[in-house]
């Protein structure tokens, strides 16, 4: 049964261009207690591998260093080693899913979809980080600053087109 869930998530992540995760659920519905989160494969344009899908943050394999996901906004930032900046991320959907343990019936499973997105949210107490899309910072000093050629008043423009100039 685990076999068809990998299957059926590494068909449904073959079609995203950005990176993207899929994560698998059990919840217990009838007690409302929170979902258990073990089973997550992250997807870049190099293949898929496991990641821990848990609260929190941490460090994952092949070269992601930080991955962070929060369950209660249904998002998450990532980076890999060779990048300077944080990547997010956002559940994009989810459907219901075979439970594969053999757990009792008042637990639901789910396969959920994240992709990546432009990070629009910052941590508590933590400046916001440089990112690829990050603007430009505009120059600080004025024209006169830096010796622009001046510009001709109108009455000055006056005197110049009443004058003759030769050749």
């Amino acid at each position: 049964m685990r076999l068809e869930i990998a299957t059926a998530v590494a068909a449904l992540a073959a079609t995203c261009a950005a990176d993207a995760m899929m994560t698998f659920s059990e919840c217990n519905v009838v007690s409302g207690a929170s979902c258990f989160r073990d089973v997550a494969i992250w997807y870049t344009a190099y293949g898929g591998f496991p990641v821990d899908p848990h609260d929190g943050c941490r460090g994952q394999s092949n070269g992601m260093v930080d991955f962070c996901m929060d369950w209660t906004n249904y998002r998450g930032h990532f980076r890999f080693s060779h990048e300077s900046f944080k990547r997010c991320f956002e559940r994009k959907g989810g459907r219901l899913a075979p439970c594969y343990r053999g757990l009792p019936e008042e637990y639901l499973c789910y396969l959920d979809y994240f992709e990546e997105v432009g990070c629009t949210w910052r941590q508590v107490g933590v400046e916001p980080e440089a990112t690829e899309s990050a603007p430009i910072p505009l120059p600080t000093t004025t024209l006169t600053e830096v010796n622009a050629p001046r510009v001709a008043t109108a009455t000055e423009e006056g005197a110049l087109s009443s004058s003759t100039f030769v050749a």
